[in-house]
């Protein structure tokens, strides 16, 4: 038997305590302003009652949580859950919205492992059944490519667990951004000469410029010299963002 512990315009939950289940679920979130009050509510009841299930019905939601949004719920719950030492069974039954969906996943693939691992459904059912089984995250994957040789394109058809689908969500667009940065900055990459790509590959790998010196038989301030041309060339602000060119082997 479940109670309700909050229902208004934003937020709904119920707490079954046989199960120790918390079910949540946004009544309407249009904005940053409803998301952060939403879960400033529900932080409020799950700290009343710290139960080890969690399960959030995303089934109808469709807000695309922004990078700094993100951060802030991981922050402000996420993190101090996960803190606590608690093993949370955490669920949520996925969004159609495909950009609302990533933007969920994102929360915890973008930040710091936590201490328990979401699990996503396609179905409130599913969900329900789930929820008090052992944890489980399979690792096959099948992987299929659809050439259409009439217009030059292919689609890849990946077939893999719903578990391990915020994984390859991000490794994806990691891999989308280093092919976009490589394709912006290839022409600054090009006009580098042989030594300081050579040099910029060291940096990457977080060399200092007194190894880059002995490596090469240089002065230090010819490793310095090398160092500050290449941040000129790339058009770089400081040695931070040169990190970003290890896209380029």
């Amino acid at each position: 038997m479940s109670a309700i512990l909050q229902n208004n315009e934003l937020l709904w939950v119920s707490y079954n305590e046989k199960e120790d289940l918390m079910h949540n679920r946004f009544v309407q979130c249009q904005s940053t302003e409803d998301f952060m009050r939403g879960i400033s509510l529900f932080k409020e009841v799950f700290e009343r009652i710290f139960p080890s299930g969690i399960l959030w019905d995303s089934s109808d939601f469709h807000f695309v949580i922004p990078p700094d949004l993100q951060r802030w719920v991981y922050g402000f719950l996420d993190k101090p859950a996960s803190d606590t030492g608690m093993e949370f069974n955490v669920g949520h039954v996925v969004s159609p919205d495909v950009f609302a969906l990533v933007s969920v996943m994102e929360i915890y693939s973008k930040n710091d492992p936590l201490s328990y691992r979401p699990r996503y459904f396609s179905h409130i059912n599913q969900a329900m059944q789930c929820m008090t089984l052992p944890q489980h995250h399979p690792d096959d994957v099948n992987m299929q490519v659809d050439k259409n040789c009439e217009d030059n394109r292919a689609r890849i058809i990946l077939d893999v667990s719903i578990d391990l689908l915020p994984d390859y969500l991000h490794e994806f667009r990691r891999m989308f951004e280093n092919r976009a940065f490589l394709v912006e900055k290839m022409h600054l990459y090009a006009a580098l000469s042989k030594r300081e790509k050579e040099i910029l590959s060291l940096i990457t790998k977080h060399y200092s410029n007194q190894e880059i010196a002995d490596k090469y038989t240089i002065t230090l301030n010819t490793a310095k010299t090398h160092r500050k041309n290449i941040i000129y060339k790339l058009r770089c602000e400081n040695n931070a963002e040169l990190m970003y060119y290890q896209v380029f082997g």
